[in-house]
């Protein structure tokens, strides 16, 4: 009895040894080029059905620099990336399984994302993490080829924070 447990313990850690995991899919990250942290007053993202050509409104969130969202407007020299995945409750990164438009009020424009191609992957691992690339989107109908983007985000929040975030870029001029 003994040497059955044994080999059935065996046999079990070597087939979890080659489970395949799905990945997790990537999230886009607006990095606007030439804006100056002036240029921000109020973002409005909204998101949208996939593929319903923006009829179908799913949600749709404001951030307000200079209120409780300020800490999510991070500007380095003439470049600004908006955190938008911290909000209470809800998953408010730019993912592939919808489409988007930022709207920036102040600058009277509307960034369109939509059509984001992003296959679905999976690795044989164990207790790995993955993530789907993004391999093209249309960005205001023209299409984009993303770049994977790391940032490093460091900001004073009842003491010193800093964390990475990562995801694929599209550059907006």
């Amino acid at each position: 009895m003994k040497t059955f447990l044994k080999l059935y313990f065996i046999l079990a850690i070597l087939t979890s040894c080659n489970r395949t995991v799905p990945c997790n899919n990537s999230a886009i990250i607006p990095v606007f080029i030439g804006f100056s942290s002036h240029d921000f007053d109020t973002v409005i993202l909204r998101q949208f059905e996939k593929g319903g050509n923006f009829s179908q409104l799913v949600s749709s969130y404001t951030f307000i620099k200079n209120g409780v969202d300020s800490n999510r407007f991070y500007t380095f020299s003439d470049t600004t990336i908006i955190d938008f995945d911290t909000v209470c409750c809800a998953q408010n990164n730019l993912m592939p399984d919808n489409d988007w438009q930022l709207i920036l009020p102040h600058k009277k424009d509307t960034i369109s994302i939509s059509a984001i191609e992003s296959p679905k992957t999976e690795v044989s691992c164990w207790k790995c993490i993955c993530t789907n690339p993004i391999n093209s989107i249309i960005q205001n109908g023209q299409k984009i080829i993303p770049t994977l983007y790391q940032y490093r985000r460091y900001f004073n929040v009842d003491g010193y924070v800093n964390y990475t975030k990562s995801g694929y870029a599209t550059f907006i001029k």
